[in-house]
C-alpha cells in the first residue's frame, strides 16, 4: 500500500506496485497529485478476502480498478466490483465466448455469455443487470495492455 492510509477518498487497485507507479506518473495532473488516494498492489491473483478487508476499512471511499487491458484484467475489474458488494461470479472462456455464472445457492443461477472481443466491465454490467460501483482505468490505445507498457513505449523503450 502507498498513499493516504488514514482518510483516503479514492482507493486504486492494481496487480503490481510497478503498474501503480506508471499509472501515477501518467495521470498525476488528472488526479491533483493523488493527495487523498491510496494505491494497493494486490498481486497477480487478487482475492475476495483482500477486497473484503479494503471494503470494510475504506467503506466511504470510491474504488478504482487499474488492471491490465486484457481478458484477465477485465475479469478482475468485474470480480473486484462484485466482491465490493459481497457477491461473486465464475468466468469461463471457450471458443471466444466469455460465460459468466452467478455464484449462488439457487438451483438455476443467472448465466450470461459475451463475445471475447465485446467483453468488458461495462458490457458485463449491462448484460448482468448490476450497477457499476467502481471506475476502471485502461491505457490509451488498443496496443497497450498496461500503463507500464504504455509508459515504456512512450519513452522509446
Amino acid at each position: 500500500m502507498a498513499g493516504d492510509q488514514h482518510k483516503p477518498t479514492n482507493v486504486f487497485l492494481f496487480f503490481s506496485a510497478m503498474e501503480a507507479i506508471a499509472f501515477a506518473h501518467l495521470n498525476n495532473s488528472k488526479f491533483n497529485g493523488f493527495g487523498r488516494c491510496l494505491f494497493v498492489a494486490l498481486g497477480v491473483r487478487p482475492s475476495k478476502q483482500q477486497i473484503d478487508l479494503l471494503r470494510k476499512q475504506y467503506k466511504d471511499c470510491k474504488f478504482h480498478a487499474v488492471f491490465t487491458n486484457d481478458i484477465i484484467g477485465k475479469v478482475c475489474d468485474c470480480k473486484a466490483s462484485l466482491w465490493l458488494t459481497n457477491k461473486d461470479c465464475s468466468f469461463a472462456l471457450a471458443d471466444d465466448i466469455v460465460t459468466i455464472t452467478a455464484v449462488t445457492d439457487k438451483e438455476f443461477p443467472k448465466k450470461i455469455s459475451i463475445g471475447r472481443s465485446q467483453f468488458s466491465y461495462f458490457s458485463f454490467h449491462r448484460q448482468f443487470g448490476k450497477r457499476s460501483n467502481i471506475k476502471t482505468h485502461k491505457p490509451n490505445g488498443k496496443n497497450h495492455l498496461s500503463f507500464l507498457g504504455y509508459l515504456a513505449h512512450k519513452n522509446g523503450f
